[in-house]
C-alpha cells in the first residue's frame, strides 16, 4: 500500500511540473496539493510496526534541520496569512498561496522519506526530472521555430479582419467582404484569449506576441522554465560524466549517442529563454560539478588526467552553438548588450521592497500580496508592476516574514552541513554505493517510469476538460511525453555523483532564484525541494547498505506510531480543507467569472444584466474571491463612464450639463450601484487602488455632467487614496489635476501636472512607451503648470 501512495507521489511530481503554475495564486494548482496532501496522509497511516521496525540507515541531521526549515516556511505563511486576514489584503490570494505550501510540505514528506533515503530512489527522482525537462525542452523547441508564427499569422488575420470592419484598416479594403457574425466570433475569441483590444495595452500584447519568440513550455514565463531547463541539463551532464568514470566499458554507442542529444537539446532551449540569470546559473552548477569530480583544479593535475581533449571539446561546441545562433537570430545580440540595464532594474525592484519590508518587517505583504505593497514604493524609472521581488530572500520575507526566511536559512544551512560531511564520509566508505533495495518496484530500467508519467499525463488531461479549459492546442502537450522516448531499457541505478548533481541543479536554480523570482511557484520549489531531498538524503557512500543500524533506529514504540498516525490524520484533515475551500470554489468562481465576461461582451441588452447575475452568484459562492467584484465593477463603471463621455463628446466647446429630472435620477442611480460595488471591491483587498479609482473616476464624471461640486470633491479624496498606493502612473497624476483644477485647488492641481511631467520625463529618458501621456493630455498638463490661477480663464 505505501509503494502505491509513493507512486501516486511521483505522478504528482510530473503533475506538478506541467501546469501553469505561476497562477498558482488563482488556486489553480490546488488539486495537485491536495493529492499531495491525501499521499501523505494515506502514506503515514498505511505504515505497520513491522515496515518500521525493518532496518534502515538514520535520518541524519540535515534532513531533520530541513524538515524544521520547512515547516516554519509553512508556519511563516500561516502567520502572514493571519495577518493579510485581519489588516486587509487579498485574502483569497493569501489562502490560496498557504494552502499550497502545505501541499508542498506534503511533497517533501513523500519525497524526503522513500526516495532520497536510498541510492536508487534519489537516482530515479533524478530519472523523473530528466523526463519531465526533456519533454518541456521538446515543447520549447517547437514553440520558437513552429508555435509562434503560427500564432502571430492567426493574429495578424483576424486583426486585419477587424481593422477592416471597424475602419481601422488599410485604404482599399473590403468590408462588403466581412460578416457581422465573422466579426463577433473575433471579438468573442479575443475576449476568451484576454487580447486587448484598443489602447496601450494592445501595443504591449502585439510586442509580445508578434515579436517575443522566447519558449515557456506549459507554463506562462519564460523564466520559469528557464529554472526547471538548468537542473535538467546539469543532471544529464552529471549522469554522462559518472558513466564516463565509472562504467565506460559497459556503454553502448547508441546510449552515450542519446545522453549528448539531449544535454544539446536542453542546453538549446535553454539559450532560446535569453534567462540570463538561468545562464549564470548554469555555469554555477557546472563549476560545482567540476568541483565534485576534480577537486579544485590545477593545470598540470588537467595535462596529467588527459582532460584537455574534453575541455577543447567543449568549448568548440559552445562557441560554434553561440555562432549558430547568432547568426540564425535565435540569439538576439541585444540579449547580452541588455543586461546591466536589466540590472539596474533588477536594484530598483530590491530597493523599493527593501522599503516596503521596512513597513511590514515580522509578516511580510502576505502571500500573494506583494504586488499591492510594493506600489507605493515602486521607484519611477521601474514601470513593471511586478508580482514578486525577482529575489529568492526577499520574496521569502515577503511572503512569509521573518518566520519564512528563518525557515529558508534552515534549509539552506541543512544543505550545507550535508555537503561539508561528505569529504569525512567518502573517505570513511572508499567513496561506493551500493544498490540495495528501493521501495519502488522499478524493475531496474527507465522504460518503467511510463507506469508513472503516462497516468499522470492522462490523469492531467481529465482535469483540464473536467475544469473546463480550452483544447485548442492541447496536442502539443503530447511533446512532454518526449523524454520517455530517449530512455530505452536505461538502467535506473544509483550513481557516485547523483548527491552532486543534485547539489549543482539546487546552486543553480538558486543562483536564478536570486535574480528572477519564483519562490511562490510551486513547480519551481518543488524541484528545489526534490534536490534538497537528494542532497540531504543521507551521508556519501550511507545510502542502500543495509550496514549496522543502531537500535535506536528500529525500536518503534506506541509513541512512534502514535506520532506518525497523528500526522497522517493532520495531513487528510489538511486535504479535506484544500477540496472544500480551495479547489471547489476556484472552479466554480472561474467558470461563473468566465460566463460572465462572455455574456458581458454580447452586445444585446440583456448581455450586461445576465452578466451581473452570474457575477453575484460567484460572489456567493467564494465570498473571499477579488475577481467577480473587480468584473463587476469593471462592466458597471465600463457603462457609465462611456454614457457620460458620449454625452461630453456631443458638446466639446462647452461644458455638457444635464438639467432634466429624470436624467439626473438615472445617473445618480447608476453611480450608487457603481459606488457599492466599488465598496465591494475594496472591501475584498483594500490594498488595491482599483476600487478607490473606478469610484472616483465615475464621480468625477458624473460630478461633472450635474455640476456638483461636492461630488467632484468627493472624487479627489478617492484619486488621492490612489496616488497614495500607486504614485509611479502619470497618466493618474494627469486625471487628478484636472479634477483638482476643475473644484478650484488650483496649487494642488499645478503639483499633480508637475508631478506627471516629471514621470512624463522619466518614461522618455528610460523608453517607457506605453506610459506615455496622450499628446492632448501632455499639451494639458503643460498649460496646468504654466498657469497660475489668476490666469484660469487663459485655459
Amino acid at each position: 500500500m505505501r509503494e502505491l501512495w509513493y507512486r501516486a507521489g511521483l505522478m504528482l511530481l510530473c503533475i506538478s511540473c506541467w501546469w501553469v503554475a505561476e497562477e498558482a495564486v488563482d488556486g489553480r494548482g490546488l488539486i495537485v496539493a491536495f493529492g499531495w496532501c491525501l499521499a501523505a496522509g494515506q502514506f503515514l497511516l498505511s505504515q505497520t510496526a513491522h515496515d518500521l521496525r525493518r532496518p534502515r540507515h538514520a535520518a541524519g541531521v540535515a534532513r531533520r534541520i530541513a524538515d524544521y526549515g520547512l515547516l516554519l516556511l509553512v508556519v511563516g505563511h500561516v502567520i502572514s496569512a493571519w495577518y493579510v486576514f485581519r489588516e486587509g489584503g487579498d485574502r483569497r490570494a493569501a489562502l490560496n498561496l498557504t494552502l499550497e505550501w502545505i501541499g508542498l510540505l506534503a511533497a517533501w514528506l513523500v519525497v524526503s522519506r522513500q526516495a532520497a533515503g536510498s541510492g536508487r530512489g534519489s537516482a530515479l527522482l533524478l530519472e523523473l526530472i530528466v523526463v519531465i525537462v526533456v519533454g518541456q525542452a521538446a515543447l520549447g523547441v517547437v514553440q520558437h521555430h513552429v508555435v509562434y508564427s503560427q500564432n502571430a499569422e492567426w493574429y495578424r488575420e483576424r486583426r486585419a479582419v477587424l481593422d477592416a470592419w471597424f475602419g481601422e484598416g488599410e485604404p482599399g479594403g473590403l468590408r462588403s467582404g466581412i460578416s457581422y457574425a465573422q466579426v463577433q466570433q473575433i471579438l468573442t475569441e479575443f475576449r476568451e484569449l484576454q487580447i486587448p483590444l484598443e489602447g496601450p495595452s494592445r501595443g504591449l500584447w502585439e510586442n509580445r506576441a508578434l515579436f517575443s519568440q522566447e519558449p515557456i513550455g506549459s507554463f506562462a514565463l519564460a523564466n520559469t522554465l528557464a529554472g526547471l531547463l538548468s537542473v535538467g541539463f546539469l543532471i544529464l551532464v552529471g549522469r554522462l560524466i559518472d558513466q564516463w568514470r565509472n562504467r565506460a566499458d559497459h556503454i553502448e554507442g547508441k546510449e552515450r549517442f542519446s545522453a549528448i542529444l539531449l544535454i544539446v537539446l536542453c542546453g538549446y532551449c535553454l539559450l532560446l529563454t535569453k534567462s540570463r540569470s538561468a545562464w549564470l546559473g548554469t555555469l554555477v552548477g557546472l563549476g560545482v560539478l567540476w568541483v565534485s569530480c576534480l577537486g579544485v583544479p590545477t593545470l598540470p593535475a588537467v595535462l596529467q588526467r588527459r582532460l584537455y581533449p574534453w575541455l577543447l571539446g567543449v568549448c568548440g561546441l559552445v562557441l560554434l552553438g553561440g555562432v549558430i545562433l547568432l547568426r540564425t537570430g535565435s540569439l538576439d545580440r541585444e540579449v547580452l548588450a541588455e543586461a546591466p540595464r536589466s540590472l539596474q532594474f533588477r536594484l530598483m525592484y530590491w530597493t523599493g521592497t527593501v522599503r516596503m519590508l521596512r513597513e511590514h518587517p515580522w509578516t511580510g505583504a502576505g502571500p500573494g500580496n506583494f504586488r499591492e505593497s510594493y506600489m507605493p514604493f515602486k521607484s519611477d524609472e521601474s514601470s513593471e508592476e511586478i508580482r514578486d521581488p525577482h529575489n529568492l530572500l526577499l520574496d521569502a520575507w515577503s511572503s512569509s516574514g521573518v518566520t519564512g526566511l528563518l525557515g529558508l536559512a534552515l534549509l539552506s544551512a541543512a544543505v550545507l552541513w550535508q555537503v561539508l560531511s561528505w569529504s569525512v564520509s567518502a573517505s570513511a566508505s572508499g567513496g561506493t554505493v551500493g544498490t540495495g533495495r528501493t521501495l519502488v518496484a522499478v524493475g531496474g530500467y527507465a522504460t518503467d517510469l511510463w507506469k508513472v508519467v503516462l497516468p499522470a499525463f492522462l490523469l492531467d488531461v481529465f482535469w483540464e476538460w473536467l475544469s473546463l479549459e480550452s483544447f485548442g492546442e492541447k496536442w502539443l502537450d503530447l511533446l512532454l511525453l518526449c523524454g520517455l522516448f530517449f530512455l530505452p531499457r536505461r538502467s535506473v541505478q544509483p550513481g557516485l555523483l547523483d548527491r552532486s548533481v543534485a547539489l549543482s541543479g539546487l546552486c543553480a536554480l538558486c543562483v536564478h532564484l536570486l535574480a528572477a523570482g519564483g519562490f511562490e511557484t510551486p513547480a519551481v520549489m518543488l524541484v528545489v525541494l526534490v534536490c534538497v531531498a537528494v542532497v540531504c538524503g543521507g551521508a556519501w557512500g550511507q545510502a542502500d547498505q543495509g550496514g549496522v543500524t543502531s537500535h535506536a533506529a528500529i525500536r518503534i514504540g506506541f509513541a512512534d506510531m502514535f506520532q506518525r498516525r497523528l500526522v497522517g490524520v493532520v495531513f487528510l484533515a489538511m486535504a479535506v480543507v484544500i477540496l472544500s475551500q480551495g479547489v471547489a470554489p476556484a472552479i466554480r468562481m472561474r467558470a461563473l467569472v468566465g460566463a460572465a465576461e462572455l455574456q458581458a461582451g454580447n452586445t444585446g441588452a440583456n448581455g450586461a444584466v445576465q452578466a451581473l447575475q452570474l457575477l453575484e452568484q460567484a460572489q456567493l459562492m467564494d465570498p473571499l474571491a477579488v475577481r467577480p467584484r473587480q468584473v463587476r465593477v469593471e462592466i458597471l463603471a465600463g457603462g457609465l463612464l462611456a454614457e457620460c463621455a458620449a454625452l461630453s463628446g456631443r458638446a466639446e466647446s462647452s461644458p455638457v450639463i444635464i438639467t432634466d429630472s429624470l436624467a439626473v435620477i438615472r445617473f445618480r442611480e447608476a453611480l450608487e450601484k457603481c459606488e457599492a460595488a466599488c465598496e465591494q471591491l475594496i472591501e475584498a483587498d483594500n490594498r488595491s487602488p482599483a476600487g478607490y479609482l473606478y469610484r472616483g473616476r465615475c464621480r468625477g464624471a458624473v460630478g461633472r455632467l450635474l455640476a456638483d461640486l461636492p461630488l467632484q470633491q468627493q472624487a479627489c479624496e478617492d484619486y488621492g487614496r490612489v496616488l497614495q498606493r500607486y504614485r509611479g502612473k502619470a497618466v493618474l497624476w494627469a486625471e487628478s489635476a484636472e479634477l483638482l483644477w476643475a473644484v478650484g485647488e488650483a496649487g494642488r492641481a499645478t503639483q499633480a501636472a508637475g508631478r506627471a511631467l516629471a514621470l512624463q520625463q522619466v518614461n522618455e529618458h528610460w523608453g517607457h512607451q506605453e506610459q506615455l501621456l496622450e499628446p492632448a493630455v501632455l499639451k494639458r498638463m503643460e498649460q496646468l503648470v504654466g498657469s497660475d490661477a489668476a490666469g484660469r480663464q487663459v485655459l
